[in-house]
């Protein structure tokens, strides 16, 4: 496992999701996740430090105070798998009870993601996947290009060794 930040998130004009784009800390290798809308924008939200819209919480807000109603913490989430034939990502949280033990749960990268920027938790990806997308389509950070980009490098939450967003 090689850990990331959230190095910025596109809206690319042509596609019906939000792309978030990791990088894997100390390097330059990136890997693109298109999440929903509402999840992108949960996670905009929670990276800007912007209250809710709404007067309730919204789900990820609500699983944040689930888990520690219940003594526990997020310890890290992780990009786990990709399903090629969907274009679908798989990820991992990682929960730690008060007694110290330790549970995995199944969760989508967008919800994993989500939950990670409100807790200041480490995201981790899988270093096959990382390898994959660098010798699958090294391109593809150019598909951002034609896209609004919110970098988040003036986030607590990541520290990106390069901010470069396009021109």
């Amino acid at each position: 496992m090689k850990e990331v930040t959230i190095e910025r998130i596109a809206v690319p004009w042509y596609m019906q999701y939000i792309l978030v784009v990791l990088k894997e800390k100390n390097t330059h290798r990136r890997i693109p996740i298109g999440v929903g809308q509402q999840e992108g924008v949960s996670i905009i939200g929670a990276l800007e430090h912007c209250p809710s819209p709404s007067p309730r919480p919204i789900p990820h807000d609500l699983l944040v105070t689930f888990v520690e109603k219940l003594s526990g913490t997020i310890r890290h989430v992780v990009v786990t798998k990709l399903h090629e034939e969907q274009k679908t990502f798989y990820a991992t949280i990682v929960l730690e009870e008060s007694d110290g033990s330790t549970h995995e749960v199944d969760a989508r990268p967008s919800d994993a993601l989500a939950l990670a920027v409100r807790q200041n938790t480490p995201v981790f990806v899988e270093e096959a996947l990382l390898d994959w997308v660098e010798k699958d389509d090294p391109s593809w950070a150019d598909r951002d290009r034609l896209a609004t980009v919110w970098p988040v490098s003036n986030s607590s939450y990541s520290e990106p060794e390069d901010n470069q967003t396009d021109k």
